[in-house]
């Protein structure tokens, strides 16, 4: 979080384009890696989507065969 800051204080004294774009795009990475980790999460908790009952495992139904 502090080297979002440092980029957006720099932009604020320079004023310059540039590093209000290394800003916004340090944020959007970070944004990024943040919702990337907690969906690898959520898959190995066996909460990602789909029919399941939480442990990664999906259960035999009569419906569909």
């Amino acid at each position: 979080m502090m080297e979002l800051q440092d980029q957006w204080n720099r932009f604020a004294v320079s004023g310059r384009i540039e590093d209000y774009l290394e800003y916004r795009m340090a944020a959007v990475y970070r944004e990024n890696n943040k919702k990337t980790l907690e969906n690898k999460a959520g898959i190995q908790n066996g909460s990602g989507a789909g029919p399941g009952d939480g442990n990664g495992f999906v259960g035999i139904t009569d419906k569909g065969i």
